[in-house]
């Protein structure tokens, strides 16, 4: 496989290298030179893709849109005005130059880099025919200048051709003039934006006259626009993918912003752009802040940012019409191949290119089939991206220089032999700025010469002229220096430095070596230039280090380069000092700057400096001695500062207090010092004597307690020595004192003790006094008066701020309250009873109610007992007592009375309730439980039920305990000997006394007269078989010797 793959790679190089280029001449005889305009095959060498694995199948398309992105849309104004700089490039690409703050507007390149807007400027040089220049900084026309055009398009923005002036004349002449000049003109102001200057390549036609179209084609452009020219980009926009001569000469339509909705139409944009359609449309407008006007300009283009930007779905193509033609060419003419072996793609690139465009850009969209990207490796190009790495599809954006390099003296003689050979003005005037752009010499000097050979022309002032000056010879300075460079001052003149000054001299100072030039055009429009090199020599630099402070009087050692060929001056405050050493000692009395000056061999001086501050020590005063009262803490109070720093000492011994005061505990006579020192080491100190006198001692008990609110008062003792009077809080003077603790709180409860000397002591009883909570007791729902075995529920509620912790109910049952605000409890009472409940704080503070609760006595009642009945009887129910009876069956009333009667199919129990009188109208109950017995299922059975007459029959009677016949028989079994056909009925009994009846009917058959003959009366053993016959027919014959009809003797 590798032999396979190296033939492959070395046939694509091949091709890479094999350059196929052509010229295509466009020849205008008389009215324009020679013109070459080249071709060239893409500037990316190849790209190799390497994957994880082999993938299955691989496809690389070229992105419709650069970026890949979805649609795009395009924005340029006309005639140069000056808010094409001040307002919309900061706004569109974040750099603020004239005061503006703009963040941006942003889209990505897909791999993570964001690229802002773009802007492009179409516009005209001269106000009028060959009479000044509009874009001259400071020229009060309101139009942008040169410097700020150079610095748009070096951030990309475009600049489009718009004709020289601002007239539209329609001769053939003076357009193939007006479209020359200006391309000269502009070419010749901005030769040192890029290499050979800034080419227009979009003409945008002046008035939109369409007589510029073919003029502009001639002249090389392959685009122009004008409002209406919808062949190409109807006014809804042009689908990129179905127009397939991007690589022609193009008339496209515009619209202008201010005419349509600017966003709607970006949402129409990307709504289209869909099923194979990458839509574009470029609008235009001439004064963004007057005519669009301003806001709606903001208005439109962030809502586009925000929709289709970076911050929203990132599929916008923001940018001038130039790159977007400049890519569709490329796109169109570059053939884009692809070989996989392996795990391993390569791409290679053909096509014919034009060589005079500003973009060469390609983007490419690579999808595998199972395998995953995991190197791109692009050979060739410049500002490459790529995005999908890790991936089975990636993102490539490139691009490359496929300009060819221009060579000015060719294009400044080709211009010029179209003069000589048609010396027309216009041919004169735009070979002169070809001419301009040349640098100083005996080239540019001889063509220059053969233009102002033809007298005919009216040049621009000066340019027959020699005006030439020189800056005089380069310049050595030292490093961290000033100059200042003088070019003639001539009155009327104007001049361009290379720094971007127009002034006739300039003060620089360079920290590199740098060549500055200057053109100076003289008020009779001579124009010249000179440069000079000023050589930057490397001053030394050094650092005495950080400023010093020091305590004053003290000598600090100053440190400088040593080195045997320097030179030192020392200062201090602006004053020599005599010491000339590298270093330097100094007795720093005062704040003083001390500057070193160092020269080196090369006589450039290196100087720094430092501040050596003098800190005084602190000066304070403790004040006068102290006394005080033993076991007394006293203050005393050093000097205050957030620089100071401290320390205490007790009869010489340091302490470990180290803030500027010390609170003194006094336990005997003590001379206290404090040393305060700086935050440099500066101190100073000074010291007291503090005299301690005896101080009494008191106590008092309680210590500390807790009480209930309205408790009983508390009896407070307070015990003292060395004491010759007392005075409690309260202004009491005895050793006893009483505390009432009617209010809640925490109390602090203090007693001094005083002897003669002055000396106090005191001690404090801290009493907590904690609310008493208040409750409120009450029946849920009712009165107090219920009936025996009812349930009454109370309701214990706590009143006020005290949070109660529980409730007892009649001292012996506790229910919690569980951070509730009331409690309640069920009470099932039998008689008249008082209920007491007490609810009692975490602190043990409490509340009692009581509340009486009078239970009445139910009526007496009686009932029927119970009974049983038979299935299908009825029993007649009767209650006596109380005023009014109710029966229930079941939970369901069926009878309002004493008395009802009842047929019940099943046992049941039947309840009545007899209820008393007013208040409470208490019931009582009770019972009756009426069993239902079965009826007997009885059942007769006989012998037989079809009988001849007088022939016995049993009867059998089934189903009950005892039974009566209807001929007065008893038992279950009797036999009857029926003479004619008889009903029989038996009465069954069970053993609860339920009785049922049952019949059965015997047939009975009268008896036939029968006889027979053929029988004699005597026979002998071995007689033959005697044949019988009777009469009727159809009976047996029964008896010895008969078998069926005979008889065997």
């Amino acid at each position: 496989m590798k032999d396979k793959y190296d033939i492959h790679l070395k046939v694509k190089l091949k091709l890479l290298t094999a350059l196929l280029v052509f010229m295509q001449i466009f020849f205008c005889p008389s009215e324009k030179p020679l013109l070459a305009q080249g071709v060239g095959e893409p500037g990316i060498q190849f790209i190799m893709v390497s994957f994880d694995q082999p993938p299955s199948n691989v496809t690389v398309q070229k992105a419709p849109l650069r970026y890949n992105k979805k649609f795009a849309l395009s924005f340029h104004t006309d005639d140069g005005i000056a808010d094409v700089f001040t307002v919309g490039f900061p706004f569109f690409t974040g750099i603020n130059t004239t005061g503006t703050n703009h963040p941006g507007l942003f889209y990505t390149d897909g791999c993570g880099n964001d690229i802002s807007f773009k802007l492009s400027s179409a516009l005209f040089s001269w106000s009028r025919f060959n009479n000044e220049d509009m874009h001259q900084p400071g020229n009060g026309y309101g139009t942008v200048s040169w410097p700020q055009l150079e610095l748009m398009y070096q951030n990309g923005c475009g600049i489009y051709n718009h004709g020289f002036t601002s007239d539209a004349f329609t001769d053939l002449p003076f357009m193939r003039y007006s479209i020359q000049r200006n391309e000269s003109f502009i070419r010749r102001r901005l030769q040192n934006t890029i290499p050979g200057g800034v080419r227009t390549r979009v003409f945008v036609n002046p008035n939109g006259a369409t007589n510029y179209t073919p003029v502009a084609f001639n002249e090389g452009y392959r685009a122009t626009f004008r409002m209406g020219a919808s062949d190409v980009i109807p006014n809804d926009g042009v689908n990129v993918n179905a127009f397939s001569n991007w690589g022609g000469n193009l008339e496209l339509n515009r619209q202008l912003a201010e005419s349509v909705n600017v966003q709607q139409l970006a949402n129409q944009l990307a709504a289209v752009s869909n099923d194979g359609a990458n839509m574009w449309m470029p609008i235009f407008t001439h004064r963004i802040i007057e005519d669009y006007p301003q806001n709606a300009f903001f208005s439109d283009f962030n809502y586009i940012a925000s929709t289709y930007g970076k911050n929203g779905q990132d599929n916008i193509w923001m940018t001038t019409e130039e790159e977007i033609l400049n890519y569709l060419h490329v796109r169109d003419a570059t053939t884009v191949s692809h070989i996989v072996s392996g795990t391993t793609m390569l791409i290679t690139f053909s096509g014919q290119i034009p060589t005079d465009m500003r973009y060469y850009p390609l983007s490419l969209v690579i999808q595998a089939e199972n395998a995953n990207i995991t190197v791109i490796n692009i050979i060739g190009g410049t500002n490459n991206t790529h995005s999908g790495t890790g991936q089975n599809n990636a993102l490539i954006n490139l691009s490359w220089d496929g300009k060819a390099s221009v060579n000015l003296f060719e294009l400044a003689e080709s211009h010029v032999v179209v003069a000589e050979q048609s010396p027309t003005e216009y041919n004169g005037l735009v070979a002169m700025d070809y001419v301009f752009m040349l640098p100083e010499g005996p080239q540019r000097e001889g063509l220059k010469n053969r233009l102002c050979a033809l007298t005919s022309i009216n040049y621009d002032p000066g340019f027959c002229t020699s005006c030439d000056f020189d800056l005089g010879m380069d310049i050595t300075i030292c490093s961290g220096t000033c100059v200042t460079l003088e070019a003639p001052d001539e009155p009327g003149s104007t001049y361009l430095w290379s720094s971007g000054q127009t002034t006739s001299s300039i003060t620089v100072c360079p920290t590199i070596t740098t060549t500055y030039s200057v053109a100076m055009t003289t008020s009779d429009g001579c124009e010249a230039s000179d440069t000079l090199v000023v050589t930057v020599l490397p001053a030394l630099v050094f650092d005495l280090g950080s400023d010093l402070s020091v305590c004053q009087g003290e000598t600090i050692l100053i440190n400088g380069p040593a080195s045997s060929g320097y030179t030192y001056e020392w200062f201090a405050n602006g004053q020599q000092l005599p010491e000339t050493s590298s270093s330097l000692n100094f007795v720093l009395n005062e704040t003083s700057v001390i500057r070193l000056d160092v020269t080196t061999e090369n006589g450039c001086v290196g100087s720094d400096s430092l501040t050596a501050t003098a800190l005084p020590s602190p000066i304070f005063d403790l004040g006068s001695d102290r006394t005080g009262c033993l076991g007394e803490t006293i203050l005393i109070e050093g000097p205050v500062s957030a620089v100071y720093s401290y320390q205490w000492f007790a009869n010489g011994e340091p302490l470990s207090v180290t803030t500027s005061f010390l609170q003194l505990n006094l336990t005997d006579t003590v001379m206290i010092r404090l040393e305060v020192t700086n935050f440099n080491g500066c101190f100073a100190s000074d010291s007291l004597w503090v005299y301690v006198w005896d101080s009494p001692e008191v106590s008092v008990t309680p210590e500390s307690v807790s009480l209930c609110e309205g408790s009983a008062a508390i009896n407070l003792t307070a015990s003292a020595m060395f004491a010759e009077s007392l005075l409690w809080w309260n202004g009491v003077t005895l050793t006893e004192n009483q505390f009432v603790p009617d209010t809640p709180g925490v109390y602090e409860l203090w007693v001094k003790a005083f002897n003669g000397f002055g000396c106090t002591s005191s001690d404090t009883s801290f009493i907590t006094v904690f609310e008493k909570p208040v409750i409120t007791l009450q029946i849920a729902e009712g009165t107090s008066t219920i009936c025996a075995g009812d349930t009454i529920r109370l309701i214990v509620s706590a009143v006020g701020d005290a949070s109660l912790l529980k409730v007892v109910w009649n001292d012996t049952d506790t229910i919690p309250m569980n951070g509730q605000s009331s409690v309640f409890r069920d009470f099932i009472l039998s008689q008249s009873a008082t209920i007491k409940a007490t609810g009692i704080t975490a602190e043990g503070c409490s509340d009692s109610k009581t509340i009486s609760i009078t239970v009445a006595s139910p009526p007496i009642i009686s009932v029927s007992p119970d009974t049983d009945i038979c299935l299908g009887d009825s029993f007649t129910l009767q209650a006596e007592g109380g005023l009014q009876c109710v029966w229930y069956q079941n939970g369901i009333q069926i009878a309002n009375g004493y008395i009802t009667t009842v047929s019940p199919p099943e046992t049941t129990t039947y309840v009545a309730v007899v209820s008393g009188g007013s208040p409470t109208f208490c019931t009582a109950s009770k019972s009756v439980t009426i069993t239902v017995r079965p009826i007997p299922n009885v059942d007769i059975t006989a012998s037989s039920v079809l009988v001849c007459s007088g022939a016995a029959v049993t009867l059998n009677a089934t189903g009950a305990s005892s039974y009566l016949w209807s001929g007065g028989q008893t038992g279950s079994q009797i036999v009857v000997n029926p003479v004619q056909t008889t009903l029989f009925e038996v009465t069954g009994t069970s053993i609860y006394g339920c009785t049922a009846n049952d019949t059965l009917t015997i047939k009975v058959n009268p008896s036939p007269d029968v006889s027979f003959t053929g029988l004699l009366p005597v026979y002998c053993q071995n007689d033959p078989p005697a044949t019988l016959t009777g009469i009727p027919e159809g009976g047996f014959f029964t008896g010895p010797g008969i078998e069926a009809l005979r008889f065997e003797p």
